[in-house]
Parts: C-alpha cells; structure tokens; sequence
C-alpha cells in the first residue's frame, strides 16, 4: 500500500521552479516595458486629455499587476514538474529563439530597413519552426514582407523605414 502512495511521487523532481523563473522574467520585461512607455512625449493641449503614452502605460500597468499574480502565486504554491521531454526542451528552445530573432529584427528594422530586417525575420522563423522546403521558404521570405510593405506604403499610406533600400523614397 505505501507504495502505490509513493508510485505517484517518484517520477516528479524538484528542480528550478518554472513558475517562479517566468514570473521574475515576465516583471522584469513589464517594467522595462513601463520605463520605455514613459518616455513617450506628454502632450498635453487643452482639448486633449490623453497623452501619446496613455495606452503603453497602461498595458504595462496591466503587464507589471499579472506578472506579480503570477510570482504570488509561484511563491505561495509552488509545482513540482517531471523532467522535460526531448520535445518539451525543442519547444523551449525554439521559444527562446523566437524572442532572440524578435529582438534582433527590431535592432535592424531602421538601418536595413523593413524589407530587408523582415525577410530576414521570416527565414528564420521558418527555418526555427522546421519547414526545410526551400522553394516554400524562398517564395515566403520574398513576397510576404514586398506584399506587406506595398500594402502599407500605397494601400494605407503608411511610411515604413526603408534603409538600405534607398530607390524606395
């Protein structure tokens, strides 16, 4: 009997709490979140009573009030998990790489530009995300951010950085 008690038990390890790691990095990311979007310029005319960094702040307001409910809640009940699957340890990786490449496409999209900084983007997703069909990859990388840049340039009429692709102005 006391063994079937412990079968339930036995598998499961410690380890890093997961919970407690991602609520310390979701506060950390909502606060530097808040930080930039109180950067954005105060105008605040007579007929306007909301500013440019209104909606940012809040939104990060709401980020920094989950990101606490979630370290509460880590602190106070604390899960244990089984060790992770080959699989569950590809989807982390390909998370992390995902947040790598957003990063790196926002440090690039002003001095490449949106097409370039997106078609770069695109590859990589792509590849990260395992589809090894060249032809797919290529026609995709290519046309989707041409697709989406003549959308916003002539269809709403929205300038987007072009960068090295200086004939586009």
């Amino acid at each position: 009997m006391s063994t079937e008690n412990n079968s339930g038990t036995q598998g499961k390890k410690s380890g890093i709490n997961r919970d407690l790691l991602t609520a310390i990095v979701c506060l950390a990311i909502s606060v530097t979140y808040m930080i930039c979007a109180r950067t954005y310029p105060n105008l605040n005319p007579d007929y306007l009573a909301i500013s440019a960094s209104f909606f940012p702040t809040l939104v990060a307001a709401i980020m920094i009030l989950c990101s606490i409910s979630m370290l509460i809640k880590a602190l106070i009940k604390p899960k244990s998990y089984e060790p992770l699957t080959a699989e569950q340890k590809r989807g982390y990786l390909r998370g992390l790489l995902t947040i790598l490449v957003c990063l790196l496409y926002v440090m690039l999209f002003k001095p490449l530009g949106y097409i370039p900084s997106s078609m770069l983007a695109v590859f990589a997703l792509m590849i990260i995300f395992g589809n090894r069909r060249w032809p797919v990859i290529i026609v995709i990388t290519v046309l989707f951010p041409i697709l989406l840049y003549v959308a916003f340039r002539y269809g709403l009429r929205i300038r987007l950085p072009v960068g090295i692709l200086t004939f586009l102005k």
